[in-house]
């Protein structure tokens, strides 16, 4: 998971610099916006996922579940309202996990498709 947020990072980091040169600097900041609200979105999902796997810590895991689609349906409504924001370049923002996650499928190591992990005796390339 570590590539993927990486890679999210990397392209809302493009993005901003792109909107910066390009457009202005409301329409970086808003793509910015949206690109980190993703991130922090999959952050959230890895983190309960990994404890509902583990079993471990059942009720933060389903409360977050519960209340994460209402929490960020808020949070997306409340920064809409944001005078300065541009819409179009926040859901740019917000639609960046589709690229994020075609170019973590391109860029994924083979071992990792499979989930398995390479022996001991031999080095990842």
């Amino acid at each position: 998971m570590k590539i993927f947020m990486a890679i999210q990072s990397f392209v809302v980091l493009i993005g901003v610099l792109i909107l910066a040169e390009t457009l202005d600097n409301k329409g970086a900041a808003s793509f910015f916006i949206g690109g980190l609200l993703i991130l922090l979105n999959v952050w959230a999902l890895t983190f309960v996922w990994k404890r509902i796997i583990q079993k471990k810590f059942i009720a933060l895991p389903v409360s977050v579940i519960v209340f994460k689609y209402a929490i960020l349906g808020l949070i997306i409504y409340q920064v809409s309202k944001v005078p300065w924001l541009n819409p179009l370049c926040f859901s740019a923002g917000l639609g960046s996990l589709i690229v994020t996650t075609g170019l973590y499928l391109f860029f994924i190591p083979k071992d990792e498709v499979n989930n398995e992990e390479p022996p001991d005796n031999q080095q990842t390339r």
